[in-house]
């Protein structure tokens, strides 16, 4: 189940879908994109992290980026206020959206994977790698905007990203489910984003996350070392956040 305290819903008329925000702690906010694609209920999620600066983690698919900026308002916090977009990867459901997001989110800069960064810039091989790879439901997600490279900001490996009032993002590189993974470690509350290397979490239940090309060992790897960091709570892209980390990062 999903922790914190839920604090939000509303109706975008629009869409005709709910928008849920959810306090994971006083600096996070999980708020449920829910693109209005059937059987796409809280299974897209975006994390909204505030400081004295602001950054969200993933922006979901193009389709999804409306109701971004809706659940972003209704969560106090104006587009142009958010100054990081950190992608943990580029696939569609995470990040298909990221151009449509640099025009809606103002001043904000999109800190990804140094492997990413082409793709980033020129998303046409990623669209037709999509298209190829998922079909119509990538039609449904919406295709690919490209993302001034001035925006872009490489992450290496243990990058930390200070968002002031002591909220410090450490990164690092998980690849398996994805060459361009990234996950993030907020240390001081033991919160670790996952995005989808450690899987997917659907009411509670978790399973691997193997779209191609998946590299096993890689992946095997990249828990191993999230393992390490003693996270208390465990936040998912797919979808929510739960406090027994090290024992659900050990399912995988």
């Amino acid at each position: 189940m999903l922790t914190g305290k839920y604090n939000y819903t509303t109706r975008n008329h629009d869409w005709s879908l709910a928008i849920e925000i959810y306090t994971v702690n006083p600096a996070l906010k999980l708020l449920n994109l829910q693109p209005p694609i059937p059987g796409y209920q809280k299974f897209i999620g975006t994390y909204l992290f505030s400081g004295a600066k602001k950054a969200v983690v993933d922006v979901g698919p193009k389709v999804a980026i409306p109701n971004l900026v809706n659940a972003l308002t209704q969560a106090g916090t104006g587009p142009e206020e958010i100054d990081y977009i950190v992608l943990t990867h580029i696939h569609l459901d995470h990040a298909g959206g990221i151009g449509t997001a640099v025009k809606a989110l103002g001043k904000a800069r999109v800190l990804a994977h140094g492997r990413a960064r082409a793709h980033l810039i020129d998303p046409s091989a990623l669209w037709q790698a999509s298209l190829k790879t998922l079909g119509d439901l990538a039609l449904k997600y919406g295709d690919i905007e490209p993302v001034p490279a001035e925006k872009i900001i490489d992450a290496s490996d243990a990058t930390k990203l200070d968002l002031g009032n002591g909220l410090l993002l450490e990164i690092y590189l998980t690849p398996g489910h994805a060459a361009h993974h990234l996950s993030l470690y907020d240390r001081e509350s033991a919160v670790l984003m996952a995005g989808e290397a450690a899987g997917v979490c659907i009411n509670g239940a978790i399973r691997p996350a193997f779209p191609p090309p998946f590299d096993l060992a890689e992946t095997l790897a990249s828990i191993d070392r999230l393992i390490e960091l003693k996270a208390r709570k465990i936040c998912y892209g797919h979808f929510g956040c739960y406090d027994d980390a090290t024992e659900r990062l050990k399912l995988i």
